[in-house]
């Protein structure tokens, strides 16, 4: 009887001890200072930030609107080369000072020191969104580094709750989730009688590196066309929340193999296929996103989905502070027959054999550009992708009207998406 006490009372004492370092973890707050707060970033690591947050430096355009969603957009002192290239969705934060390209050896990092930031946000190491792993050693601990990527659900909607506790904007976090959650639940209830052995095939891609819209490159296309697989975080729970099966879920990322060593995943939840590859899949729709590496003239940008003037590609802001022959030259290797969502679309239908497939036949093959693919516009995507491979499940729903709404309620600018932008090919009628 003794001895079972000490035991219980052991396991009491083990638990309490437990409790009391996982409580400050799981609300996100400091145990030592009233003036700092615990988080979890995307990377999986803690972070202490320090409080207040006045000054903040954005390095990609998806930090830029989940700080805007939150109503901190004041804060930011400073932008990437993606956010100056966008004055129509970004009219104010485009103007600001450009801390250069978000990539290894292209990001000043003097020119975010002389913004004197609190806080730089960062996309975590990973495809396309590079991280840049030595930032922190760069910038810490004189300014803080926080790793939220924001761009993909329905990790999203945790990020945000991380952001606005940072930024003192739990309320306005809420309010973005409840909406959130208010059109994915919509989805979901639509779908639910949609058994799973009819779910759709789909198959989901981002064009080729180098992009096929940079001129002579064809030949060095030696990978074959990137494949989101199923360990994509973009899509991979996504497809399962609307009921499509990826065609290539089971196919390994990219790895870089050392001689004589082990090998690397250098692009994890991407794969290379060829056209035969997916003539032989039969997928019954097909996605190609214009973004990352194979980001295309579109979104808020232009109205035309044949956009042809290479100058929207904004080269001179990417390539910064070189001579104007550089810029020239930049332009001159770009194909204006090549930088729009159209022409994407063009190129995909083209492919050897895919006529023969069932995408093809029932006019399922869609473009999707970056700027609602992936970020705080997330659901819109979602809404378009369930739309196309359920479309009587989803009459009711109108992913223009959710588009409109988060338009309307987070980012607040006069902007119509029924009759401007270019966000998806064809437009769904």
């Amino acid at each position: 009887m003794i001895k079972n006490k000490r035991k219980l009372l052991t396991s009491v004492i083990v638990f309490v001890i437990v409790l009391s370092f996982l409580l400050p973890t799981t609300y996100h707050v400091s145990a030592y200072n009233e003036n700092e707060i615990k988080v979890t970033d995307s990377a999986g690591d803690i972070k202490i930030i320090k409080k207040p947050v006045e000054r903040i430096v954005v390095l990609n355009p998806d930090a830029a609107q989940a700080v805007r969603v939150l109503g901190k957009e004041d804060k930011i002192v400073g932008i990437e080369a993606s956010i100056e290239v966008q004055p129509t969705l970004f009219s104010d934060l485009s103007k600001l000072p450009s801390v250069g390209i978000a990539a290894p050896m292209m990001i000043n990092i003097e020119a975010i020191k002389q913004l004197h930031p609190d806080l730089v946000i960062a996309y975590a190491p990973g495809i396309y969104n590079p991280g840049y792993n030595d930032l922190e050693a760069k910038l810490e601990p004189d300014i803080q580094v926080i790793r939220l990527n924001l761009y993909a659900l329905p990790s999203l909607k945790d990020e945000m709750k991380t952001l606005g506790r940072i930024l003192d904007a739990e309320k306005e976090a809420d309010e973005y989730i409840r909406w959130c959650d208010g059109w994915m639940n919509k989805i979901d209830y639509n779908l639910k009688d949609v058994p799973n052995h009819e779910k759709t095939k789909v198959y989901m891609e981002m064009g080729t590196l180098p992009p096929s819209f940079v001129k002579g490159m064809s030949t060095f296309q030696i990978l074959g066309r990137f494949a989101f697989n199923g360990d994509n975080i973009v899509t991979g729970d996504v497809f399962d929340m609307i009921k499509v099966k990826n065609i290539a879920d089971d196919l390994s990322s990219l790895k870089f193999y050392n001689i004589g060593g082990e090998p690397i995943e250098i692009m994890k939840g991407y794969s290379t296929v060829d056209p035969e590859w997916i003539v032989k899949k039969d997928p019954e729709m097909i996605i190609g996103g214009a973004l990352g590496f194979n980001m295309r003239v579109g979104g808020y940008e232009t109205d035309n989905p044949a956009e042809r003037d290479v100058k929207l590609f904004y080269m001179d802001k990417y390539l910064g502070d070189v001579p104007p022959a550089m810029i020239a030259l930049g332009n001159f290797m770009l194909s204006p027959d090549g930088i729009s969502i159209n022409s994407y679309y063009d190129e995909i239908i083209n492919l050897k054999g895919l006529k023969y497939t069932t995408a093809f036949k029932n006019g399922q093959i869609h473009v999707i550009h970056h700027t609602i693919a992936c970020g705080p516009a997330s659901p819109v995507a979602m809404a378009y992708y369930a739309k196309w491979a359920h479309p009587d499940e989803m009459k009711d729903i109108d992913p223009e009207v959710i588009h409109q709404e988060y338009i309307d309620k987070f980012m607040q600018i006069d902007f119509d998406v029924k009759n401007h932008g270019a966000f998806v090919y064809p437009k769904v009628s």
